[in-house]
């Protein structure tokens, strides 16, 4: 699997086929992508979660891509709005904050609650403040586990 990065002029009314700028490879035979996410304040930086269990941070320096990868089961991501913390969003529900170079800040764990499943978003408020996006366990079979 390849993510391919292009710029693309807005309005696109008569648009043919664009270069992309910059191709990269991606880990993980047969997995797909679960979030992406640009560092708001650095638009050399995206975070990608691909299943089964990877997130990598992609930094594109010129034409060249350097990659960092951490075995998460990552489901959802979220820079925070000065882009100082990814928020990763894991299958158990749980929060595992990082860095922007991808060290481990911490661990929130998932809320007390039986049906709140895999995360599926993070929507970031303010620099302290952001709303988590659950998936009900009812749907994804994993309720009273």
């Amino acid at each position: 699997m390849s993510l391919c990065i292009a710029t693309v002029p807005l309005p696109c009314v008569q648009c043919g086929e664009q270069t992309p700028l910059v191709s990269v490879a991606l880990t993980g035979a047969g997995g797909r992508v679960h979030a992406l996410a640009w560092n708001p304040m650095d638009p050399g930086s995206v975070a990608v979660a691909l299943s089964p269990s990877s997130l990598t941070l992609l930094t594109l320096k010129e034409n060249q891509v350097e990659a960092k990868a951490e075995n998460v089961a990552a489901r959802a991501l979220g820079w925070s709005p000065k882009g100082k913390q990814l928020t990763v969003g894991l299958q158990d529900g749980s929060l595992k904050l990082f860095k922007p170079d991808l060290t481990a800040v911490r661990v929130i764990q998932r809320p007390p609650m039986d049906e709140a499943g895999a995360v599926l978003s993070i929507t970031w408020f303010t620099n302290t403040e952001f709303f988590i996006g659950y998936k009900s366990s009812f749907e994804d079979g994993t309720h009273g586990r």
